[in-house]
Order: structure tokens, then C-alpha cells, then sequence
């Protein structure tokens, strides 16, 4: 205990946080968590310009939070990966479907070429078009509930894509307070991304239009 009148300090330093485990395999997940820390660090300072956090991003009309590679915005040709669970004809998982099939390989042949797919990747054929775009490198802007505050960071495999300069990730600000639904939130996150497709219009707040970027 301090004695009477001496200044109180902070039990943890500034942006300690800590963890209650309650299911297995989660301490394993913060172990590695922290293994990769020092990693993270270093690629942080070695390329700013691509893992680059900005809590405040205006496109078109909506504030947003971002992480990774903000050059992606500035793209012209972004295409919306948005596929429903079910295919609408025949009741089937939508990943099960040939249409799905044709489509998927349209849209990663596409990105390959250097066109940006932009989705939240709700549905798991959004996610199956999405995961296999990061993990080979084709651009993706990908849209989450989830908000980026200052010692947000991804997870391993995004956050890697981040560094190669191939992701950016958003958080749309306020939709938590908007929406009182998860099923809510999820088709706003899809009307975001369409919107996003069609402009390239986007702003840091306080630092200006992103052509200030080469």
C-alpha cells in the first residue's frame, strides 16, 4: 500500500489488457499471439506505409477505421464479392452450386489482373473467394464489424497480407450503434462494400485526400 498523501501509480502500464481464459486452446492462441509480437513490431516500423493504422477515414459519406494497405482504395476497378448461403434455386449451399464455381474463378482470375474484390466476407462462400484471394496475394478490401482502436491488431494471416500490400481492412464507425442485429449489421456491411466499389473518393481526416500518397 502507499503511504498516506504519496501519489498513485497505475498497476499495468499504459495499454495493458488482460485475458480470462475460458476455452480450450485459447491460451495456445495468446501464446502465439505474443511469440509473434516482436515480429509484428518490426514489420510495423520497416513498412509504415502498408500496415498503417488511420481511426479515421472518410469514404464518401461514411467515417470509417482502417488497417493495412490505404493505396487499395485509390484502385478503380473493385468488384463486390457477395454471394447469399443458400442458392435461391436450388436450396444448396451456394458453394456447392457450378454457378458458384464459374464465379469464383471469374472474380480470382480478375484479381489476379489487380482487380481489388472487396467484401466483409460474411457467408462462407464469401469467405472461400476471400481466404483464397489473401493467401495468394490478390488485392482485397475487407469490411468488419468489429472496431480498430489503437492496439487493435489482425490476426496472422491477415495481418501478413497487410505487410505484402495486397489488404486494407475497415471498420465502419457507429454501426454498432445503429443496427441492433448482427443480421443487421451484416447486409449494411454489404451495401458499405458496394458502395466502396464505386468510388474512389476518400479522405484522412486531418491529413488530407489520399493522392497525397505516390
Amino acid at each position: 500500500m502507499s503511504a498516506p498523501g504519496a501519489p498513485r501509480r497505475p498497476l499495468f502500464e499504459q495499454g495493458y489488457h488482460d485475458r480470462i481464459i475460458k476455452r480450450p486452446g485459447m491460451l495456445d492462441t495468446i501464446k502465439r499471439y505474443m511469440a509473434d509480437n516482436p515480429l509484428r513490431a518490426l514489420m510495423r516500423r520497416a513498412l509504415p506505409a502498408l500496415l498503417e493504422r488511420c481511426l479515421h477515414l472518410r469514404i464518401a459519406d461514411r467515417d470509417y477505421a482502417a488497417f493495412g494497405c490505404l493505396f487499395l482504395l485509390k484502385r478503380a476497378e473493385k468488384e463486390l464479392v457477395f454471394y447469399h448461403r443458400r442458392d435461391r434455386l436450388t436450396g444448396l449451399p451456394t458453394e456447392q452450386t457450378p454457378a458458384f464455381a464459374t464465379d469464383r474463378d471469374r472474380q480470382l482470375a480478375e484479381a489476379r489482373q489487380g482487380v481489388v474484390l472487396v467484401s466483409p466476407a460474411i457467408s462462407n462462400p464469401e469467405r472461400i473467394v476471400i481466404n483464397t484471394a489473401i493467401d495468394q496475394s490478390f488485392p482485397v478490401i475487407n469490411l468488419q464489424k468489429e472496431p480498430i482502436d489503437p492496439y487493435w491488431k489482425p490476426e496472422r494471416r491477415r495481418f501478413e497480407a497487410c505487410a505484402r500490400g495486397t489488404l486494407l481492412i475497415l471498420s465502419p464507425w457507429g454501426i454498432a450503434d445503429e443496427l441492433p442485429t448482427d443480421y443487421q449489421r451484416f447486409h449494411r456491411l454489404n451495401d458499405l462494400a458496394a458502395e466502396i466499389c464505386d468510388t474512389t473518393d476518400a479522405t484522412i481526416i486531418g491529413l488530407g485526400d489520399l493522392a497525397i500518397y505516390p
